[in-house]
């Protein structure tokens, strides 16, 4: 009997929250910086965002009536361990403002951003597997004129999946390759800022479901450690109106020079912000056998007149 038996972890993402700048007066205006941290996939911990991924900003002053201040949202790339424009862009003397943030930024990834309904909108997104869409957790309000960079904290808008490959017997089995069922990797998600509850993310237009396979690299070779047989990978998972349930693996290998096929379905809601690490265990049973033979019935037959 070959079974495969599965481990499943999510990590909750973690909420932290920026203290408003205070507004002080300055003879010569302060240069808009940003300092990031994203919320990681273990429990209460922020990391900083690495430097090889832009931010998006669009900043309206914080006083009737607000003004858009940038006009379209403007790029802020890594400079040491902040995040500034180029040019530098540069805060009103005496005028706070109000900053709604993305990432990444691209010509392609421009959102858009509703500053009466505090709605931040991204375009529709093809193929999100290998990005990691993230948005500011709240509206930065009355940023002032400081050298302080602001701190933002971004969630992550997709879920994340990880699979991991063993077997107690790995000379025996040969992992050919993993399919993750009926996934989205492609929608256009909206944040809604003003919502009475949890500040609302919705992804909407999305994507057919479709399959996902990791095969077997070259390079990879099966042990009794848990190792990953590919790159994670981002997809679109459910959200508050539309919560969407996992789905399930099926996993093509080869015992004996023979090919076969097992399947392994999950439970439970995938969620945004969420990291799930798949193990799937290749237990083999050996094949054994315990023989008795059935004892022969003794037949005595009446005696035979010669």
């Amino acid at each position: 009997m070959k079974r495969f038996f599965i481990l499943a972890s999510a990590a909750i993402v973690a909420l932290a929250s920026c203290a408003k700048t205070e507004v002080v007066y300055k003879d010569a205006p302060q240069e808009i910086a940003f300092k990031q941290v994203t919320n990681v996939m273990t429990k209460a911990t922020t990391e900083t965002l690495t430097t090889d991924i832009d931010m998006g900003v669009f900043a309206w002053t914080s006083e009737a009536p607000s003004q858009n201040y940038f006009g379209s949202a403007k790029k802020f790339a890594a400079d040491g361990t902040i995040w500034k424009a180029n040019p530098a862009q540069y805060y009103p003397l005496q005028t706070a403002l109000d900053f709604a943030c993305y990432a990444p930024y691209s010509g392609l990834l421009e959102w858009s951003y509703d500053n009466g309904t505090q709605t931040l909108v991204s375009p529709a997104i093809d193929d999100v597997k290998a990005i990691d869409v993230l948005y500011g957790e709240r509206i930065y309000a009355d940023c002032g004129t400081t050298s302080a960079a602001v701190p933002v904290l971004f969630k992550h808008a997709l879920a994340k999946v990880t699979v991991k490959v063993q077997s107690n017997v790995p000379g025996t089995i040969t992992v050919n390759s993993v399919t993750l069922t009926d996934i989205c990797t492609g929608g256009k998600v909206t944040v809604d800022y003003d919502s009475d509850s949890w500040k609302s993310t919705v992804w909407s237009d999305k994507a057919g479901a479709a399959d996902y396979v990791w095969t077997k690299a070259d390079s990879f070779n099966l042990s009794d450690t848990a190792q990953e047989f590919g790159p994670s990978i981002n997809f679109v998972p459910g959200d508050s109106q539309n919560p969407v349930g996992q789905t399930s693996f099926e996993v093509s290998y080869t015992m004996n020079s023979v090919t076969m096929t097992a399947s392994v379905d999950l439970t439970g809601i995938w969620e945004m912000g969420k990291h799930y690490t798949y193990t799937l265990n290749a237990k083999l049973n050996e094949i054994t056998f315990d023989p008795e033979v059935e004892v022969m019935e003794t037949v005595t037959p009446e005696a035979i007149a010669l």
